[in-house]
């Protein structure tokens, strides 16, 4: 964050990161990578525990390693037996066109990253996980990729998947 102060000019600020506030932002960009590299094959079940345990080696030091290994077999044993999973895996086995990890140039001139992009036929479709309750800001920011798509004269929707330990479960958005 940048203050201005008449006196002295622009000052930057760091905020504080708290230790929470860490391991929460690894898990999610350890859990994301085990989804990229898990597309990548296919969501293939026989490919998991190794696409598990090759990010937990990008993302962990040993004393933590097992911990999150063992996370997120949890996590991913329990979605592949829920219904969602299903439901999910029939949007990107029926697309004709499907993007991990995609750039996007926002309306503001920033640069935002879709986790999964989906085309079918005439309908793209917006995919962000998310390994966290829910919150409105997801919402948000879900909606403003469905809008910036949409500003290119195509239709399309945006969907949350939210995966959890205790739930898993799909939510559709439209763009702001």
């Amino acid at each position: 964050m940048v203050i201005m102060d008449k006196r002295t000019g622009p000052n930057i600020v760091i905020k504080p990161f708290s230790t929470e506030d860490y391991k929460a932002s690894l898990r999610g960009s350890f859990l994301h990578r085990v989804m990229e590299l898990w597309f990548r094959h296919g969501f293939s079940e026989g490919k998991l525990s190794g696409d598990i345990e090759h990010s937990a080696i990008e993302f962990y030091a040993q004393p933590d390693r097992q911990e999150a290994i063992d996370d997120a077999n949890l996590i991913f044993s329990r979605l592949i037996q829920q219904p969602v999973w299903r439901e999910f895996l029939s949007m990107v086995e029926d697309a004709d066109f499907v993007e991990a990890e995609k750039d996007i140039l926002m309306q503001n001139a920033s640069l935002a990253r879709i986790d999964l992009l989906l085309r079918n036929k005439d309908m793209f479709i917006v995919l962000d996980y998310k390994f966290a309750a829910e919150k409105e800001s997801h919402i948000k920011q879900v909606g403003s990729y469905v809008s910036a798509i949409g500003d290119l004269n195509v239709n399309c929707r945006g969907m949350l998947f939210y995966i959890s330990k205790a739930f898993s479960k799909l939510v559709e958005i439209r763009g702001e």
